[in-house]
């Protein structure tokens, strides 16, 4: 199963991949998570627009402020232009949003987007994870 972490933490996407390891095994899920990890949006965008008519991910796994360009600062707000590019691709990847900040996605504009999760180091947040994965497997059942 092909997971896609775009975020420009490391430690972030290291904790991220850790959390979604270990949800697997306690879910029991025979498939093992490959990841592939994007720092800033126009590397996920290039990919992304190479490969749209390829499957590009089973979940896509996205902070909600990450710079634009490589060496530049974050921009808020980048993750609803990923989410819009989705839309307009017509992309229906699902999407965990993980941030530092809570964000609300609205699902009418957002249908793809399974749940967010509040980034926070100091807590562990497993269980956050377990039901974020398990509403996935739910959507892809439906899909």
């Amino acid at each position: 199963m092909k997971i896609t972490i775009v975020d420009d933490n490391k430690r972030k996407r290291e904790e991220i991949k850790k959390y979604i390891t270990e949800t697997f095994l306690k879910l029991n899920i025979k498939t093992k998570p490959c990841f592939e990890e994007f720092s800033y949006r126009n590397e996920y965008l290039i990919y992304l627009r190479k490969n749209k008519e390829m499957k590009v991910e089973d979940l896509l796994i996205l902070d909600w402020n990450f710079p634009i360009y490589k060496d530049s600062f974050p921009k808020k707000g980048t993750g609803l232009f990923i989410l819009n590019e989705l839309n307009r691709l017509d992309l229906k990847i699902p999407v965990i949003i993980c941030s530092s900040e809570t964000v609300e996605a609205n699902d009418e504009d957002f249908t793809n987007v399974i749940g967010s999760i509040k980034e926070d180091c100091f807590v562990y947040q497993l269980d956050e994870w377990m039901t974020l994965i398990e509403k996935f497997l739910t959507y892809k059942e439906k899909d």
